[in-house]
């Protein structure tokens, strides 16, 4: 199974962003899901469609292993070819 760590947290933090209110409203998202993603590290299974958009209002490439990071990798799954990001 693969894990992914979002960090976006700290591109934020970096560059003292707009509040998670504003960036919502700007792309249309879930203030609390914004927030989640701005307040600390997420690991999630998948990853879902918006962290794109998010990456993409940074100016950052969401496949960069600084944003996104893949931290495990069972056996059980090598071979498979799976999309990093969910369909929405």
């Amino acid at each position: 199974m693969r894990l992914f760590k979002i960090k976006l947290n700290r591109i934020h933090e970096e560059r003292e962003g707009p509040t998670a209110y504003e960036i919502a409203k700007r792309l249309n998202l879930n203030e609390n899901t914004v927030r989640t993603y701005l307040s600390g590290e997420v690991t999630r299974r998948m990853l879902p469609v918006y962290i794109k958009d998010l990456a993409d209002f940074f100016g950052v490439d969401w496949r960069d292993s600084n944003i996104v990071e893949i931290i495990e990798v069972a056996d059980d799954e090598a071979g498979q070819e799976e999309t990093l990001l969910a369909s929405a």
